[in-house]
């Protein structure tokens, strides 16, 4: 993943399709069947990503589909496995939740255990219509790879930057953005930005494929969020909409991960267009800041509860629009809670059981309004035991921050609106992404300096200048015009400054850009060890869900309402 808080959007939450469901639990002893009780439910919660084409395995769109995997449809719905709703519903109500209802739950499970009737097949809700493969609808511009990408068939996750060409003569404003893999198999997930055009296309072809490794990121205009597996598109509330410049092209950055077979990417992306420009700028924060890379520390093999514990405090009126949360294979569990200055608090969004392969970002039923002041307090937890199923390595090592999925990062994001915002400068959500040329130029000579010997050192010192009082603290009255475009983005915690250690930490950002480290991802090498241990977690994986099936259960076993006992 990008290492600057200001490069991602994380977008995405789910949007179920489908006629209302309906349950046979106000009666137990009456009948289930398909058509009448089980179809709407799996028409309104199943069928979207279990159809030709999609990421899911097997569809779910007859009698037949649905009936052959019956047994295991109860099992993982029992569970609440599937469908994937991690968040906790006591927070914060999210929009659009696709968590079954007890009830649902109740008449998948009396469905199989009264032998999977169909019931008047007349009486069968119509299967879903999905237009054309889009999540959204037509979108109001496709753009497609011109050539397709190989990815190799091992080796370490490969991070590689994609041209789209747009040819646009005017500034777009975007709704939301949806990708369509050729190969999803392989695709972990991506982030878009607009990007200067020519400066991209002159990059495009590198090492005789499409696209470059390093991403560019004085050449980058504006966000315009990202995909990532297990969430699907959705557009931004109200007139909310993101920047898409005349003379940019839409930049993809790809997180593949071999799959044990060569696979060419070809992606499509489909663009919802505003009319037009939204009246407040939709922006961003993560805690931890980074990812985590100043806040992680060492994981230790075989601690079940490294804990990490970040804040950061809100120094104007902030409107909450989304939120969601990103981490690797070793974290267990995220929560975000809000104190406000009254001392009463938000429960904003808590992940009791996080799954790195369900990762979503998800919008709030109703914008929540931070005042200033408030404190946002966020707790993740990670698992570094034998005991963990989803652990990659085995046995554990000690794991620190890295963009490697065998290594680990973790941070809760933040996308808000200030609340008294109205019209004012739009163009991007903040920091290198809405630099102007000449700041660009700035930048580059920045980077030049720091490259000499002792420039980070001087630059360091010229920082602390600006210190006028001498308490330690940059205030934004003490920063000159030049930095108000990344004051927030330097100052870590929110507090309305920037002390000593987020001065330090704007430096190793800074050493880190200069050599190479934030643009080289992916080139991390793994030793025969790591290579063997997708396949020692996949083992763990079925073990796991096979214990988990009760052999008390009617029609648990292979070849009872599953043919061949298929597990996936």
């Amino acid at each position: 993943m990008p290492r600057f808080p200001q490069l991602i959007a994380l977008v995405a939450a789910i949007a179920p399709i489908g006629p209302a469901s309906s349950s046979a639990s106000d009666d137990e002893g009456a009948a289930v069947t398909f058509a009448e009780h089980v179809a709407p439910i799996i028409f309104t919660h199943c069928a979207e990503c279990h159809r030709p084409g999609e990421a899911a395995p097997f569809p779910l769109l007859s009698f037949e589909d649905v009936r052959k995997r019956g047994a295991m449809i109860a099992d993982v719905t029992a569970d609440r496995f599937m469908p994937p709703w991690h968040p906790d519903p006591s927070y914060l109500p999210l929009r659009d939740e696709r968590r079954l209802t007890d009830e649902e739950i109740d008449t998948l499970a009396r469905w199989v255990e009264q032998g999977m009737p169909e019931g008047d097949p007349s009486k069968t809700p119509k299967v879903p219509e999905f237009p054309d493969g889009w999540t959204l609808g037509p979108p109001d511009l496709i753009v497609t790879m011109d050539e397709a990408f190989e990815v190799p068939a091992s080796g370490p996750d490969v991070y590689r930057c994609f041209v789209f060409k747009l040819n646009l003569p005017e500034d777009r404003w975007v709704k939301a953005v949806e990708l369509r893999p050729s190969s999803r198999d392989v695709v972990h997930h991506a982030l878009f930005f607009a990007a200067d055009s020519a400066a991209v296309r002159a990059k495009d072809g590198e090492e005789g494929q499409p696209g470059f490794r390093r991403m560019p990121f004085l050449e980058l205009r504006g966000g315009l969020g990202g995909w990532v597996l297990g969430t699907r598109p959705q557009l931004l509330p109200d007139d909310l909409a993101m920047h898409l410049p005349a003379g940019t092209d839409l930049l993809m950055q790809t997180h593949f991960h071999p799959s044990g077979k060569v696979r060419m990417e070809k992606a499509t992306i489909g663009l919802y267009l505003a009319d037009e420009p939204p009246s407040r700028r939709l922006r961003g924060f993560q805690v931890p800041p980074a990812f985590g890379r100043f806040a992680l520390g060492t994981i230790k093999a075989g601690d079940p509860a490294h804990t990490v514990r970040a804040s950061r405090t809100i120094d104007r009126d902030i409107d909450l629009i989304s939120i969601g949360g990103h981490a690797h294979y070793l974290c267990t569990s995220m929560d975000a809670v809000a104190t406000l200055p009254d001392g009463s608090s938000k429960n904003l969004f808590r992940i009791p059981n996080w799954d790195f392969n369900w990762q979503g970002r998800y919008l709030f039923e109703r914008p929540v309004r931070l005042p200033a002041g408030s404190r946002i307090d966020v707790t993740l937890v990670y698992d570094n035991s034998l005991e963990n199923p989803n652990n990659p390595s085995f046995p554990p090592i000690d794991v620190t921050f890295g963009e490697q999925s065998t290594d680990e990062m973790g941070s809760v994001i933040f996308g808000y609106v200030l609340a008294d915002e109205q019209g004012g400068d739009l163009r991007g959500p903040g920091g290198v992404l809405s630099l102007q040329d000449d700041d660009r130029d700035r930048l580059r000579n920045l980077f030049r300096r720091a490259n000499r010997p002792g420039g980070l050192e001087e630059i360091g010192e010229q920082l602390s200048r600006l210190d006028q009082d001498g308490d330690g603290r940059i205030t934004r009255d003490e920063a000159p015009a030049r930095l108000s475009p990344v004051f927030d983005r330097l100052d870590l915690n929110g507090d309305g400054a920037v002390d000593r250690p987020e001065q330090d930490a704007m430096l190793d950002r800074l050493r880190l850009l200069i050599h190479g480290e934030l643009g080289e991802v992916g080139e991390e090498t793994e030793d025969a060890a790591r290579a063997a241990r997708p396949e020692a977690r996949g083992r763990r994986l079925l073990d796991r869900f096979r214990s988990r099936r009760s052999p008390d259960r009617p029609g648990q076993g292979a070849g009872a309402g599953d043919p061949g006992g298929d597990p996936s």
